[in-house]
Order: C-alpha cells, then structure tokens, then sequence
C-alpha cells in the first residue's frame, strides 16, 4: 500500500522543540514566548501564518524576523532532543511498513529545513520514497505524489483538516492520528482513527 503521512503532530511532536526555541530566542525577538499547547494548535499552518496565529498583533516584517531567528534555533533543538521528537512508536511502525513493503511518502507544509532536521534526528529520512515540504497548498503535493508513486491503494494519515481535505479531494482514504495532535473535534473528518501507531497495521489490512 502507498502511504502519505503528514510530519509535525502525525509522527513527531514537534512542538516541544518549537517551544524550547522560542523561549531560547526571548531576547532576540522581544515576543513573550508562547506555550507548548499554543504552539501544538498552531501547529499545520503554513510558513507567517503559523507565526501569525501566534503573535496576531505583530506586523508581517517583525513576524519574518521572529520566523528567522526562532526557525533556526527549532531545528538545533530538533537535533538535540534526537529520536525522541516522534511519538513513541512512530519508529518502529514505520520500519515495520517498509519491511512488509509498503511505500512511504510524507507531505508537509512545513519548511525543508524543519522537515529535513526533524526526519534525520527522528532517524527515519531514508524510509521515504519522496518528501514533499516547504509548499502552501498540501492537496497539490499529495497529487504530485500520487501522480509520481506506485500503483494500488492509497491512504494519507494525518492530524488535522487539512490532511483529511488533501485526501479527499484526490480521492484517497484518510486515517487520524489519534496519537498526535488530532483534535476530539477533527476526529469525524478521517475514516479511521489510530489510537497507536501500531493500529495502522489493521487499517492496512482492512482496506
């Protein structure tokens, strides 16, 4: 089966990475630094607005400065907290995947920078057979990937209502990641929700 996963709430946690930088970069940026469950819903917006979302009374010019100094002191926490920014078990689910053969992608609106610090210090960069990041529109990038990807069955998994807009509307099967950031409220959006990362094993059967 071809699976398109979703990164920072689906298979890492990113946002305690993202919390540590910002209260790192206090001093540079002169933002009081936001909390982890602020940075968790935050989290899935795309580049300024997920800045945005969290400093709404700050102008675009403060909010690329705040983006460029916390961006690269995120991805120097990402390195150091290592494998353990994914969820416990996303690992082994996803080395179990490749060995039973199915094929891995991850789509993300999150920058290649981000994307690629996050995959290496998680030690799972070189299970996936193309990564899409960096891009505003995540329907468009499931698209390329499936355009470009094997033949058979298809599922994106993911946290929020995005992934599950970007399957349906190339025609894909979504499942939750109820073990991230998936929200109660979000739950109706996705034809499966995995309380486990272990619990991708019977969707894949099932399908």
């Amino acid at each position: 089966m071809n699976l398109i996963f979703d990164m920072d709430g689906t298979l890492s946690d990113t946002a305690v990475a993202t919390e540590r930088a910002f209260k790192a970069t206090e001093s540079q940026t002169g933002l009081a630094a936001p909390g982890y469950g602020a940075v968790r819903r935050a989290m899935g917006l795309h580049g300024l607005d997920f800045y945005g979302a969290l400093f709404p009374g700050v102008d675009e010019g403060g909010l690329r400065e705040a983006a460029r100094i916390v961006d690269g002191a995120e991805d120097r926490e990402i390195r150091l907290i290592g494998e353990g920014i994914l969820f416990p078990g996303v690992g082994a689910m996803l080395r179990r995947l490749g060995t039973e053969g199915h094929s891995l992608y991850i789509a993300s609106l999150g920058g290649d920078a981000h994307v690629e610090a996050t995959l290496t210090a998680g030690g799972i960069m070189g299970l996936f057979g193309r990564v899409m990041s960096g891009g505003p529109d995540k329907a468009a990038m499931v698209r390329d990937i499936v355009g470009g990807g094997g033949k058979g069955r298809w599922a994106v998994i993911g946290d929020r209502k995005v992934d599950a807009d970007a399957a349906a509307a190339n025609g894909l099967t979504a499942w939750g990641a109820g073990f991230g950031y998936l929200e109660e409220g979000d739950r109706r959006l996705f034809a499966s929700v995995l309380g486990s990362p272990e619990d991708i094993f019977a969707c894949v059967r099932d399908v």
